[in-house]
């Protein structure tokens, strides 16, 4: 089963002002260092008089302020006035942002078109973020006329950065041969990149890829290895397929009670795909293995996925 493309478009409203803070006025640094502290008063204090001052940094900061409701009420339309401004002036990380407001409708008026500008208009100074978002944009055709060679190239241009996102969004592309030619072996390459950055649903599609040996050797023990990572991020997809190898003993020794297990975390996100195959897998345990499965759920459960042998 090829992947699906997934667009995680989390409206992260976070300070991540790196290059723009180094290049910013002592107070403006003061602010941020209240911040990171979490006196959130503090850092609106300092920071709202600059912004009023024609602060670039400090109105986008203001307006991540507004927007988490730190220091200040939660305001949607007052963190959308701040954060354009500073996106006026050409500050990236208050573009992304922006964009981001416009895509979800969040202070302003829903318009993935507007958010496509700003996006762009990010993307041109190297935002990898932005890119991605332009990315996904073109690949389902919200805001843009959808064409895939489009969004393969702005998922190139992040995943080149490193970008995790588009790193996994590009493979889809390449195992699904879409904007690009099919290639099973540079869409395997693509998934490894962003699974080794803890992606689950890279991970996912990379076991799957072992497994079937899509653009891989086939190896049904590597096949394992990844996707128990994915399933330990909650991939629902990946607690399913690990509960299947369990079950039938691929690439992993067989054992009906971790099988039972994974399609019991499975069948919580998709009781009308995972339970058909939990009841089959019950019926062939003991007593003893259906309280041993248990037992494992629970533990593997409580320990937040860290327990689950």
């Amino acid at each position: 089963m090829r992947p699906g493309l997934i667009a995680l478009f989390a409206v992260l409203i976070g300070v991540s002002g790196g290059s723009a803070l180094a290049q910013s006025e002592d107070p403006v640094l003061t602010g941020f260092q209240a911040w990171q502290r979490g006196d959130y008063t503090t850092a609106y204090d300092v920071w709202g008089p600059l912004a009023r001052g024609g602060n670039v940094d400090a109105a986008y900061f203001v307006g991540t302020l507004y927007a988490t409701g730190r220091g200040v009420p939660q305001q949607d339309a007052e963190a959308a006035r701040w954060i354009r401004i500073a996106a006026e002036q050409g500050h990236v990380e208050a573009q992304v942002k922006l964009g981001k407001f416009y895509y979800m409708g969040r202070g302003v008026p829903q318009d993935a078109t507007e958010a496509a500008r700003w996006f762009r208009r990010a993307a041109s100074a190297g935002d990898a973020d932005a890119g991605n978002s332009l990315g996904v944009q073109y690949n389902f055709g919200r805001g843009l006329e959808q064409d895939y060679v489009q969004a393969a190239h702005w998922f190139q241009f992040a995943a080149a950065q490193g970008y995790t996102l588009s790193q996994y969004n590009l493979g889809v592309l390449y195992s699904n041969g879409q904007g690009v030619e099919q290639d099973l072996a540079t869409a395997a390459h693509w998934f490894h990149e962003a699974a080794e950055r803890g992606n689950s649903s890279a991970q996912y599609s990379l076991g799957a890829s072992y497994y079937n040996g899509d653009g891989v050797p086939q190896n049904p023990a590597e096949s394992v290895r990844w996707m128990l990572k994915a399933a330990k991020q909650g991939h629902a997809g990946a607690q399913f397929s690990i509960g299947t190898l369990y079950e039938y003993g691929q690439g992993v020794a067989m054992n009906l009670p971790l099988a039972h297990m994974w399609y019991s975390f499975a069948a919580l996100a998709d009781p009308e795909g995972a339970e058909p195959y939990l009841g089959r897998v019950t019926a062939l345990m003991t007593s003893d293995q259906i309280a041993r499965a248990g037992a494992l759920f629970t533990r593997c459960q409580t320990s937040d996925f860290q327990d689950c042998d």
